[in-house]
């Protein structure tokens, strides 16, 4: 639940800031020497823009699909636990199950030999307390009881059954034996989550933070409940299951081990597949609605930017541009300045003699421009010209 609350929040806050840093920083590298940017609101600003924005909106699609995968392969499950195919018998599980408890206790032993023949008092070595570390002590206990509670499982054809549909949270579940009454707690169980996410859909679309698309979202959520229903009712497993060996089965050796490392995805249990489609879900959705919003909506300089905006928005993106604008020119003017300037870079009385131009060009433009100035030399010269008139009538 929470990651899912950390992906929706993502959606909404780092598309706009990643487009709008790299928009920036890629103005920033390819811009130079004078060139002006494009500025909000051309035409050629809104193209870019839109299609940055794309590719930040696919980038984090693919990330938080590879997350999802990631999660799912991090958490494991009872096959992997005794590293066994999901199609075995049991008797394979017992042989496994014996197998890894007599390779943990060996292991064990040998840390625990190993760490009192290193002390200096080799007689030690079979000490009663040779097991004092806890840490290994609880360790290994969790360790077999992972174990144990994978054996149990996969034993119990009905536990099996479940387990395969529902993952682990089927070992809390009391007083169940029968698929059927597996079936019927898992499905009871799921209704809530269809129920939560089908009113988030209704309170999102309500205060339009979805956007386009509403149709596709409530089709997409009822294709889900169904392919779950299929999923959790069928008897065998589905053929994502059986994906890789069924793939690599006739392939040499080699290649087997690479195409299942690498080419080959692993399989997943249907429990599994549903969480997937889950997180896939939300994703897909939650890009495919940022996307159709930048696509389709007027940005500034557009035919149709404004509609439903008022005054004071319209007034503060017209300050907001006039700034950039006024910083865009800021810099330019910095910029040809400084090309003005470079073939006296190497000269430092040239540079002096230029500062103090310049500065005088400064001083003598800030006294002009001065108000009391002005008027005191519009006086000056209107005494003047009244003086030179008298002189000329006499």
């Amino acid at each position: 639940m929470l990651g899912n609350l950390i992906s929706f929040l993502g959606w909404i806050f780092l598309p706009d800031l990643c487009t709008g840093w790299f928009q920036r920083f890629l103005y920033s590298l390819t811009y130079r020497g004078g060139r002006a940017k494009p500025q909000s609101g051309t035409p050629k600003f809104n193209n870019h823009r839109r299609w940055i924005y794309l590719c930040a909106v696919l980038i984090y699609l693919f990330y938080t699909l590879y997350q999802a995968h990631y999660d799912i392969q991090q958490d494991g499950d009872f096959y992997r636990d005794l590293g066994i195919a999901y199609d075995v018998d049991e008797r394979a599980i017992n042989t496994r199950f014996r197998r890894l408890s007599g390779l943990a206790m060996l292991a064990i032993q040998a840390q625990n030999q190993s760490r009192t023949a290193s002390n200096e008092n080799r007689t030690l070595l079979h000490h009663p307390d040779k097991y004092s570390d806890k840490t290994a002590k609880l360790a290994a206990e969790a360790f077999f009881i992972k174990l144990h509670t994978a054996k149990e499982t996969l034993l119990t054809p009905a536990k099996r059954f479940a387990y395969d549909r529902f993952g682990p949270e089927i070992t809390e579940w009391q007083d169940v034996v029968t698929i059927k009454e597996y079936l019927r707690l898992g499905l009871t169980f799921r209704v809530p989550w269809y129920v939560g996410s089908a009113i988030s859909v209704v309170l999102l679309d309500f205060f339009g933070m979805l956007g386009g698309g509403r149709f596709w979202r409530y089709l997409s959520l009822a294709c889900l409940a169904m392919v779950e229903l299929r999923l959790l009712t069928r008897p065998t497993l589905p053929f994502l299951s059986r994906l890789p060996s069924s793939v690599t089965d006739h392939l040499p050796s080699p290649l087997d081990r690479l195409t299942s490392q690498y080419l080959i995805p692993p399989a997943y249990l249907p429990f599994q597949i549903l969480e997937f489609t889950r997180q896939a879900l939300i994703s897909l959705s939650l890009g495919f609605s940022r996307l159709q919003n930048t696509w389709e909506t007027p940005m500034p300089g557009e035919p149709g930017y404004g509609e439903g905006i008022t005054q004071q928005q319209k007034m503060d993106h017209s300050v907001q541009k006039l700034e950039q604008l006024a910083g865009a020119n800021k810099q330019a003017a910095l910029r040809a300045a400084a090309l003005e300037i470079m073939p006296f870079q190497n000269d430092p009385e040239a540079m002096e003699e230029l500062r103090g131009k310049i500065q005088d060009y400064l001083v003598t433009n800030v006294v002009r421009s001065d108000k009391e100035v002005q008027d005191a030399v519009l006086k000056v010269r209107q005494r003047r010209k009244a003086e030179k008139d008298g002189v000329a009538d006499g």
